[in-house]
């Protein structure tokens, strides 16, 4: 650390006031940062020296001195990244600073000699130590040489206890004059930049982080064990899967013939020209544009009132959440989107047969006589309004009506999902059964989707339509205020303007697109009935011609589909999504469901 030349170290004796106030300067006064540290040489003190002129005086006060200074010059920059050596190096150039004085009043024990030497051992080691030593211990050589190696013994202890007490900064602020933006209170529009109250606070901490601990007894925390959607899950899987012949049939997504998620050409326009949104907060039903725009699209006459929801799945959430508020239960099909028996809850809901166990053929009568005979006047029915989700199997238009008139006559609520609309067989003959029930006065809650038909599937955009209702505006308000501003505070904005977008000026170029796809699902279904037909002639496979959407059940292994042939179902009900399917895979997937048969049901 020391000169180890006099010459050299008489030419820094000029120099050492200088060089002291700038080590204090940049120990008390300079901001340090990384570039700081990367590109300040260590040696800089030691180097402003070398432009002093020659002088004389005390040589081992000039040494000190400019050993100060050096030690004052780093302690900024140690401190910046390791605050305890920083603030022993700040305590050393004060201690050697003292020792120099010493050396020009009656010091004739040399404990300031000794507290230099300590000083020194702290900060160089074995070299410092003997070197300060040589210059000041004069007879005590010996001694201070012994001293100096076990001080060194000390040094390292004191580096190895100072490795294992970190400490860390925290930037604090001054809280009286502190503005945050918080877009979850509706008064606070605050933004503040100003760092001129902020301090900086050093905070020790422990080496390594404590051990998380659980929030509650195992016991209780099985409760909430959900596992992963069966859906999502095996799509998961078979993202991971490498083989080239794979089909994802897993989620209810219009495809492209190469697997991936289709977006249609009008939605994909419509984003790029649609002006952004103006960041204000919308009203509790949403953007007035789009719900008046979806009411229109829904087209049934009469009293109907309607709020945005965050895609079909929550206005289904909200539609249960009114029924479970006024005390009125909700019945399910047998079959069924396995998310509407996780929001009505397994143990909350009554079952009604609507098709057969494989979910090849709809058991109307049986239907038709639970409505009149076991059901309770009063009662909410949930239906798929179309593309029935996971079969594809609708009422025809006269099984509608006639299920209309039991509802209108038992005084049942009809509570109707409409995910697909679009994606059955056309825009408007997917609604007959809603417009059927409007047209007898059933008192109805609809659960419209529009992530499907726009291919906006994480736009999460949705409505809930109240008809026949006169109770409506009173049952909105509450859903507003209790559900939505609860759990959302407000809906958004941008799924909604470009709903409301292709509802209004780009319907007439949306819908005939959105009508290539549904006729190709189409002709997917009866070239899978007729090769399958071919393939197996001893299974009736025509329930696959007459069903409409994106699905149909098949009766296979579905785990030896997946390991064998690349081939992913939504698992727990065999479902296959037909979009996944093309003129390139068709005859893949047909000799792995005919490989994967299971034995038929007696």
């Amino acid at each position: 650390m020391f000169v180890g030349t006099w010459g050299y170290a008489v030419e820094l004796y000029a120099a050492w006031p200088t060089a002291m106030l700038g080590g204090v300067k940049w120990c008390v006064g300079t901001r340090v940062d990384d570039r700081t540290c990367q590109s300040l040489p260590r040696d800089w003190m030691y180097r402003s020296a070398v432009f002093a002129e020659f002088g004389s005086g005390d040589t081992q006060r000039c040494l000190i001195a400019h050993h100060f200074a050096f030690v004052a010059t780093w302690t900024r920059v140690d401190a910046a990244t390791d605050p305890w050596c920083g603030a022993a190096r700040f305590a050393i150039h004060l201690l050697l600073l003292l020792a120099a004085e010493g050396a020009h009043v009656s010091d004739p024990h040399g404990e300031l000699r000794w507290v230099a030497l300590w000083c020194l051992v702290l900060e160089g080691g074995l070299g410092s130590a003997w070197c300060l030593a040589w210059l000041r211990a004069g007879p005590y050589l010996d001694h201070g040489l012994y001293a100096a190696m076990a001080l060194v013994l000390v040094d390292r202890a004191v580096r190895y206890c100072r490795r294992h007490i970190p400490f860390k900064f925290v930037h604090t602020h001054d809280h009286d004059h502190d503005h945050h933006n918080n877009d979850d209170h509706d008064d606070d529009h605050h933004n503040n930049n100003d760092d001129d109250d902020d301090e900086t606070m050093i905070v020790p901490f422990a080496p390594h982080p404590p051990a998380p601990s659980p929030l509650c007894s195992p016991d209780r925390l099985a409760a909430l064990n959900t596992p992963l959607s069966s859906v999502f899950a095996a799509d998961l899987r078979c993202k991971q899967d490498t083989r080239p012949n794979k089909i994802n049939g897993t989620v209810g997504v219009l495809q492209t013939s190469d697997g991936r998620t289709l977006k249609l050409e009008t939605t994909a326009h419509a984003q790029q020209t649609v002006p952004p949104s103006s960041n204000e907060y919308l009203p509790g039903r949403g953007r007035a544009d789009f719900v008046q725009a979806a009411e229109q699209a829904l087209g049934v006459t009469g009293a109907v009132a309607s709020m945005q929801t965050l895609g079909g799945t929550h206005a289904v959430f909200l539609s249960v959440v009114v029924c479970d508020s006024l005390g009125i239960s909700v019945c399910l099909p047998n079959l069924t989107w396995p998310n509407h028996v996780s929001i009505v809850g397994g143990d909350k809901h009554r079952v009604y047969p609507y098709c057969n166990e494989e979910g090849t053929e709809l058991r109307f009568d049986e239907w038709l006589h639970w409505l009149n005979h076991d059901v309770a006047e009063g009662e909410a029915v949930l239906l798929h309004g179309c593309a029935h989700n996971p079969t594809g199997l609708d009422p025809t238009l006269d099984q509608w009506t006639q299920l209309a008139s039991v509802f209108a006559s038992r005084n049942l609520v009809a509570l109707f999902d409409c995910a697909y609309r679009g994606l059955g067989t056309d825009w408007t003959t997917d609604m007959v059964g809603v417009h059927a029930f409007a047209r007898q006065g059933v008192r109805m809650l609809v659960a419209v989707s529009f992530s499907k038909n726009l291919t906006a599937y994480n736009s999460r955009v949705g409505a809930l339509h109240l008809v026949n209702l006169t109770d409506a505006d009173e049952i909105l308000r509450y859903l507003t205020g209790r559900c939505v501003r609860t759990t959302i505070s407000n809906p958004p904005d941008d799924g909604a303007k470009l709903a409301a977008h292709m509802l209004g000026p780009l319907r007439d170029r949306w819908h005939p697109e959105l009508q290539r796809h549904c006729d190709r699902i189409v002709r997917v279904r009866r070239d899978l009935c007729a090769r399958l037909t071919a393939a197996c002639p001893s299974r009736d496979w025509s329930y696959v011609a007459r069903g409409h959407g994106l699905f149909c059940t098949l009766p296979v292994d579905v785990e030896r589909l997946c390991t064998e042939h690349a081939v992913y179902l939504e698992p727990s009900q065999k479902r296959i999504n037909l979009s996944a399917l093309n003129e390139h895979n068709l005859d893949h997937f047909v000799h792995a469901v005919v490989d994967s048969l299971l034995p038929p049901n007696k």
